[in-house]
């Protein structure tokens, strides 16, 4: 038997492999789905090229978590990406980004601002620079939580309950706190009880003129357009303030929920949309809008 003893030097460029794949770099923020991967290689957006269970060559997308199948040997990994290089390897979009912005750092890559997944486009305005681990952190968690769900399923941006640094109380006010992207159908959204059932027909005027409209265990907001607009569920045991500043359109209505369980989402939903837990009772809510004009929600 023969052993060979290859030095290595002190530093490389761009993320040493052992350390790229340990666990507490960033694989932990994927709720296991990144387990029995080996990464050896990433393209420009952080999609990483591994070997998975020691026998095949895959993709793993970094804001799904899908893993695509290359071949079963390195040699399939470089015929397929040869194959076509601006495609798979993003080899135009690479230099085309390096001739406006100069070259990305070794340990560098860009990550959308607006994910992919939730509609985000290729163009430089919806890309940053950043820090190679950051990239696959920051997309972890949505990739954990969307990973299993049918396409259209509406989807938390943060289940978890952010430290606030400008409200002191926000641990001990704060009931719930979801993000999502809605998609406005007929201009408006819904934000209800689960078991809320309603007729909307007679809503069309007030959505309009007030961009508010209620009934029992529900309220509609009313938009600019019909898009997919950011809401923030915000949802606290003490009111808000009064400052306004910044904001297009500020209402009120009144919401009860029998059940705790409350749905943000278009008219026409499916079971399959995620619910925000709230204890059951009557609350007041302020609706804050802005950016409302024709290119905007």
């Amino acid at each position: 038997m023969w052993t060979v003893t290859i030095p290595l030097p002190s530093t490389g460029l761009g993320p040493e492999l052992q350390n790229w794949n340990t666990p507490s770099t960033w694989k932990d923020t994927y709720s296991g789905k990144a387990d029995g991967l080996f990464c050896f290689a990433q393209d420009l957006f952080g999609r990483q090229f591994a070997i998975a269970g020691n026998h095949e060559v895959v993709v793993f997308d970094p804001e799904t978590a899908d893993r695509t199948p290359i071949g079963t040997s390195l040699e399939d990994w470089a015929a397929w990406l040869l194959a076509d290089p601006d495609v798979l390897g993003a080899h135009a979009f690479a230099g085309a980004w390096q001739d406006r912005h100069g070259p990305l750092a070794h340990d560098q890559r860009l990550i959308p601002l607006r994910l992919f997944t939730i509609g985000g486009g290729y163009d430089n305005a919806n890309l940053a620079a950043k820090d190679a681990v950051t990239c696959m952190r920051a997309r972890g968690p949505l990739a954990s939580t969307i990973h299993d769900l049918p396409d259209g399923a509406q989807v938390h941006l943060m289940p978890d309950q952010p430290p606030s640094t400008t409200d002191p109380d926000a641990d001990s006010t704060r009931l719930a706190y979801t993000e999502l992207d809605v998609f406005a159908d007929y201009n408006s959204f819904f934000v209800q009880d689960e078991t809320a059932r309603f007729d909307p027909d007679d809503w069309t005027m007030p959505l309009i003129n007030d961009l508010i409209a209620g009934a029992n265990g529900v309220f509609g907001v009313g938009t600019a357009r019909r898009t997919t607009v950011p809401v923030i569920l915000d949802v606290r045991t003490t009111a808000p303030d009064d400052n306004f500043d910044g904001w297009d359109h500020v209402t009120e209505a009144g919401l009860h929920t029998t059940t705790g369980r409350i749905i943000v989402s278009m008219l026409n939903y499916t079971p399959n949309i995620p619910r925000t837990t709230i204890p059951p009772g009557d609350y007041t809510a302020r609706v804050y809008a802005k950016g409302r004009s024709m290119s905007g929600p």
